[in-house]
């Protein structure tokens, strides 16, 4: 089974605090709570929805490039792209606040909890297909490896009705190689594995989070784990 790591950087912003709720406000044993919530979130990711069926949207891109003696243009498009596997799962920049703000005069008061999902090392299998000038159309399998991909996501709590809202910002990442590797290797693959652009799919890892990732927190936050209670004379995490 997958493990999920989680990496404590801390951090506690709090916004103004009535008289009750001084600057020792916080959420108490909120670690504890985002490492379950988190393991569970994994845990499903891998065993109900398997991380082979987190998708790539179908795209193309054109090329019209020379390597060497090697020109190569046209269309290539890639189908069928999926997650083929990940080498660590880890989370991030956990920070929890507590906070008050006042809406149409009536105090407002919210606890959050911020923390990034990371998958390292995961590589992304594609079907190649190049629709080529002065050529035949030529088919590969074609593996490309990133650094990470991230997820960051905000739980947001209020406190005057008790209602729980996500929020998930763009997903980012890093690609480690400047190249996609294709099977077959041949001179055409080369030119198009260095041409390949690794930002037209970011938008596909996005669509992991809002689509995927976050209707499972949802599900285990609003009906499985009680959120952390807020206590007044600070915390021990």
């Amino acid at each position: 089974m997958l493990t999920i790591f989680c990496v404590l950087i801390l951090f506690f912003p709090f916004g103004t605090l009535c008289q009750t709720w001084h600057s020792r406000a916080c959420l108490d044993r909120h670690l504890e709570y985002l490492e379950e919530v988190f393991q569970r979130t994994l845990h499903r990711l891998e065993n109900d929805v398997k991380f082979c069926n987190l998708k790539i949207d179908d795209f193309n891109q054109s090329i019209n490039n020379q390597m060497y003696s090697w020109r190569v243009a046209g269309t290539i498009h890639y189908t069928n792209n999926f997650l083929i596997s990940i080498e660590m799962v880890d989370v991030t920049r956990i920070s929890s606040m507590v906070t008050r703000r006042m809406e149409n005069n009536i105090p407002i008061y919210q606890a959050g909890l911020q923390a990034t999902i990371n998958f390292h090392n995961p590589r992304l299998g594609f079907d190649v297909f190049a629709e080529l000038e002065d050529m035949e159309d030529q088919r590969y399998t074609g593996v490309f490896l990133f650094h990470s991909i991230t997820f960051p996501i905000n739980i947001v709590k209020n406190i005057n009705t008790n209602e729980t809202a996500f929020t998930f910002t763009n997903a980012g990442s890093s690609a480690r190689f400047a190249r996609m590797d294709s099977l077959p290797n041949t001179n055409v693959s080369q030119v198009i594995g260095r041409n390949f652009q690794a930002s037209l799919i970011s938008n596909s890892f996005s669509e992991w989070g809002r689509n995927i990732i976050i209707p499972i927190m949802e599900k285990i936050v609003n009906t499985e784990i009680e959120f952390p209670t807020i206590k007044l004379d600070g915390c021990t995490g």
